[in-house]
């Protein structure tokens, strides 16, 4: 059932077009609910100053909208899209907290219920409902990459052989879980393009708060006291000439916000090389394009640069061979404005030209006794791995470092997979590999498709999942990590599940 369909003839759930309440009643009653809400907050003893303003602001337009999607929408589409939306976040509520002197690097801090966990159990409670009216919707299935997923998982509970606190393990196994039923459900259920579009806008909205973010970090060169949402200490990074200020925004690290700005860099360029859309979308998507990479700057990640130089060329590339255009327009014109842009950048910015020329204290040649220490470890722990979240714990055991790189004995292996075949074993690393590679086997030709929306959009998601996984060769970037990636894969199979409802709906072949 569309999720554009205003006034729908048969609604499963209860709560589209007519059958719910009137629009103005519902808004009003939501709106009102909100403001009530934030105001009895601003009294309590986490309340009052200008972030709770912006609490209250943000949960009256937040409602606002909910309200009128739950009006003239279904609501379980609106809880997918917002599940999706959410999928970067850290959004938690800590039920119960670790020994600090027990938990390794890598590991959660307590048990904690998370934002996901209220969608998928709202999801997945309408699945059940569905199958005991026996009327059970059928959806597509998602292939070899399901069993590679399940192996993935199974292979990471061997985890108890060897962990050094098995609390916090069990606690990453429950969260590998947790992204693995949401990636199902994403990957099954999904078949709306208004749905797709609302995720679209949601990614495009994140670009824009978290670059916000990140510009007053980097202005006042510390944290805006967001805490709450995720928000920690800025890094200074200490190289000749001055210290680098590198923001995360919400995220943390800055090597994980450059991350998840690879993961989404191609969707703005890609739905901004749409044809037939309004200027003003056209426009919206171009200035969300330059933001993002203006944002990927101040986290001074030279690997991110890379990946982003590498996300423009094939997005314009393919965007433009699908409208039929020779190669001296799809790739020499963005080859020659792309040398441009960076001799300017490094001639014009010195902070670009010191990160990228002086002595980075061994942090790059680190990472080889790294990669060393990590094969080490997986040779003496191949089958039960060390343990998820305990790989610090025995670098020291198994370190193999000649003495010059003393961040060797300190920090987890700068290589997502290694870091998780060390913790979950060969068994859950073939599952791995082997998912990924059907998700991008998948997406192999996706821009073939003949609707421009669908097929940018499946373009933007395999080669964001491409530049991550060149990313994580050669940073921390994992399964557990990098929470936007499961959602990027599953938009793989949620362009297709539109493709194949518009082909149905057309009485044409699926594709």
């Amino acid at each position: 059932m569309a999720l554009g369909s205003r006034r729908d003839t048969h609604d499963l759930d209860g709560l589209a077009g007519q059958k719910a309440a009137p629009s103005g009643a519902a808004a009003v009653v939501t709106v009102l609910t909100a403001i009530l809400a934030a105001l009895g907050a601003a009294f309590t003893h986490y309340g009052g100053g200008l972030w709770q303003l912006v609490i209250l602001m943000a949960l009256v337009i937040c409602a606002g909208l909910s309200a009128w999607l739950l009006t003239y929408r279904q609501f379980i589409n609106l809880t997918t899209g917002l599940l999706a939306f959410t999928f970067p976040m850290a959004l938690n509520l800590q039920l119960y907290e670790f020994p600090v002197g027990r938990l390794h690097s890598g590991m959660p801090p307590g048990v904690a219920i998370w934002e996901k966990d209220f969608f998928l159990l709202i999801l997945w409670i309408d699945w059940f409902v569905d199958v005991c009216l026996r009327r059970d919707r059928k959806t597509p299935k998602i292939g070899p990459a399901a069993r590679w997923l399940g192996l993935m998982v199974a292979g990471a509970l061997m985890f108890p052989v060897h962990s050094l606190y098995l609390p916090g393990s069990m606690m990453l196994w429950v969260e590998l879980v947790r992204y693995a039923l949401a990636f199902t459900y994403l990957a099954k259920k999904v078949d709306s393009t208004t749905v797709l579009k609302w995720i679209i806008i949601g990614i495009c909205a994140q670009i824009w708060i978290e670059s916000l973010i990140s510009w007053a970090q980097y202005a006042t060169g510390g944290t805006l006291g967001l805490k709450f949402l995720g928000e920690t200490r800025i890094r200074e990074e200490e190289i000749p000439g001055g210290a680098l200020i590198r923001t995360g925004a919400l995220m943390g690290h800055p090597n994980r916000f450059a991350e998840w700005l690879v993961l989404i860099g191609p969707v703005p360029l890609a739905m901004a090389l749409q044809r037939n859309i309004s200027a003003l979308a056209r426009s919206a998507f171009w200035a969300t394009f330059v933001v993002l990479n203006v944002t990927l700057i101040l986290t001074f990640s030279r690997a991110g640069w890379v990946c982003a130089v590498f996300n423009c060329f094939a997005t314009y590339h393919l965007a433009k061979r699908r409208l039929g255009k020779p190669q001296v327009r799809s790739l020499w014109g963005p080859a020659i404005a792309g040398v441009v842009v960076l001799v300017v950048m490094f001639l014009g910015i010195d902070e670009i030209n010191r990160r990228l020329t002086a002595d980075d204290k061994g942090s790059t040649f680190a990472r080889i006794p790294q990669f060393l220490t990590a094969l080490n470890v997986i040779a003496h722990n191949p089958f039960s791995g060390v343990g998820l979240g305990s790989y610090t714990g025995y670098i020291h055991k198994y370190a193999a470092f000649d003495g010059r790189y003393i961040s060797t004995l300190t920090f987890r292996v700068h290589n997502g997979l290694l870091l998780w075949t060390a913790e979950a074993g060969l068994v859950s690393a073939l599952g791995y590999v082997m998912f990924w590679f059907y998700n991008l086997k998948k997406a192999w030709g996706i821009w073939r498709l003949k609707d421009d929306f669908l097929a940018l959009t499946g373009t933007a998601a395999f080669i964001g999942l491409i530049s991550w996984w060149v990313k994580s060769m050669y940073n921390i970037h994992s399964p557990l990590t990098d929470h936007a990636m499961w959602m990027q894969a599953a938009l793989i199979y949620v362009v297709y599940n539109c493709a194949r409802r518009q082909q149905r709906e057309q009485g044409l072949p699926a594709p």
